[in-house]
């Protein structure tokens, strides 16, 4: 589900700080899970299923607060 909040990341120029603490707090997360390539929704779903239990907005959150 695409929602208004996914497309709001605002990753660009910023991106190599956000992957950087992403991995530091999901050390499991492999180069291809922290790939992004400007879709944020397909991004934060890819972060979704690797994470299991974490919910989506919990990862926009994350993301944000970074």
């Amino acid at each position: 589900m695409n929602t208004q909040q996914d497309e709001n990341l605002n990753l660009s120029g910023r991106w190599d700080y956000v992957r950087g603490k992403l991995k530091e707090k999901y050390p499991h997360l492999t180069e291809d899970d922290l790939r992004y390539d400007g879709n944020d929704s397909m991004f934060v779903g890819r972060l979704e299923k690797r994470l299991g239990g974490e919910k989506r907005e919990s990862i926009i959150r994350t993301i944000k607060t970074l």
